[in-house]
């Protein structure tokens, strides 16, 4: 009876490698929540963006900036939250987190219809890739602001 057993560095390879995607689904499921939590915040927002806009003399006129600002600020908490929940990894939590935020309002913008735009395609599209670099700035915002928590502890 011939037993047949597995070179031990092809078992290390296997291993390797599905460490490496279970690492990868984690990384992608975290910044996946924080996006959703970033777009909860941002929903959170909206009303009292609306009151804000409603206290000025012409509340059309603000609604424009106060709109990127509820997004600008939200991708900023959704880069903090992404480099939290996976507990550093800067670039990727950042990048991940603010990349599903744009395609979450890529689509967004192909639902809507086009007079709900404040701003042409163009910028549309430009402010929407600009939630990458703020959300890349959330994570590492959170990452500096996670080391010197972790400092004063000891």
């Amino acid at each position: 009876m011939e037993h047949h057993t597995e070179h031990p560095s092809k078992k290390h390879t296997k291993r390797k490698s599905t460490d490496t995607a279970n690492s990868f689904l984690s990384l992608f499921l975290n910044c996946a929540i924080a996006a959703g939590l970033a777009l909860l915040l941002a929903c959170l927002m909206i009303p009292l963006g609306g009151a804000l806009c409603f206290a000025t003399e012409d509340p059309t006129s603000p609604i424009p900036a106060v709109g990127l600002a509820i997004r600008f600020l939200s991708a900023l908490v959704g880069g903090v939250l992404a480099v939290r929940r996976n507990r550093g990894k800067v670039l990727l939590s950042g990048g991940l987190c603010g990349l599903i935020l744009c395609l979450f309002t890529a689509l967004l913008g192909m639902i809507l219809p086009p007079q709900s735009r404040p701003f042409s395609i163009g910028i549309s599209r430009l402010l929407r890739f600009a939630i990458l670099p703020i959300s890349l700035l959330g994570a590492v915002i959170g990452a500096k602001r996670q080391k010197t928590v972790r400092h004063k502890r000891h």
